[in-house]
């Protein structure tokens, strides 16, 4: 995974995580520098007016310091 992250990084890209089902998983994308990711674990499919306000939780989330 590292490789891939860093590939789409060195081509000027951000690298997005599909998939993710658990905070472990998502824990080891986040350490490995990968900057967005999807899955169950964040949201169930969602209709669109209903993703704005999610995002606005996950950043307001993203921005708690860690324990």
């Amino acid at each position: 995974m590292w490789a891939t992250i860093n590939l789409g990084h060195d081509m000027g890209l951000r690298v997005v995580a599909e998939g993710i089902e658990d905070v472990a998983t998502l824990d080891l994308l986040s350490d490995l520098g990968c900057d967005l990711a999807q899955g169950y674990y964040i949201s169930r499919p969602a209709p669109a007016d209903k993703l704005a306000f999610q995002s606005t939780i996950v950043k307001s989330l993203a921005a708690l310091p860690v324990a």
